[in-house]
């Protein structure tokens, strides 16, 4: 039998690299379609395949909102949105949920070396921010497994006053829809 080769990856690449910063593997149930509020791990510039500038974003659901929630903390949400004029929309609505300005999306992001967002504007360092989010189960395909979504812009910009509104608003909205509930990860 033929042995796999790496090219000049070797296993001391392995040994000698760092673990990714902020991410818990999870092995948990995906949610249902809904509303759930996210807490921000870490936030990178990054380039799209079509080299399109894009934000790369990586939530954990914050299970302690409401108890229901608890059995799904952690559950990962990545974002890779993309920040172009097409998709202005969206970075409008990541804007408006966390409160941040429009000029300070666009000039006062700063990023290490590696483009880690170590600055968002007057919000400061991203990690830890948290922000509601409007999500569905994306199902699994090749080479993915299932994971959860954004539905439509996903972020809410929501007072805490409103939370509780929008939370029955979007599950009235789920009850209405064919959802085959929870999926294993």
């Amino acid at each position: 039998m033929p042995k796999a080769t790496w090219g000049d990856f070797s296993s001391e690449d392995i040994d000698k690299a760092e673990q990714r910063e902020g991410f818990t593997p999870y092995s948990g149930l995906l949610p249902r379609a809904g509303l759930y509020r996210f807490t921000a791990k870490f936030m990178k510039k990054g380039v799209s395949s079509t080299n399109n500038p894009k934000l790369q974003i990586l939530w954990e659901l914050d299970g302690s909102w409401k108890p229901e929630h608890k059995k799904f903390d952690g559950c990962p949400l990545w974002d890779n949105m993309p920040v172009v004029k097409s998709t202005a929309w969206r970075v409008r609505a990541f804007c408006e949920a966390l409160g941040l300005s429009s000029k300070e999306f666009h000039s006062r992001i700063i990023t290490d070396d590696d483009g880690k967002v170590t600055k968002l504007g007057s919000l400061g360092d991203p990690a830890g921010l948290q922000v509601y989010v409007n999500v569905s189960q994306r199902p699994a395909s090749e080479g993915y497994d299932a994971s959860l979504q954004l539905n439509g812009s996903g972020y809410l910009p929501i007072d805490d006053d409103d939370v509780e509104d929008a939370a029955e608003a979007a599950d009235d909205a789920d009850d209405d829809a064919d959802d085959d509930g929870e999926a294993p990860f």
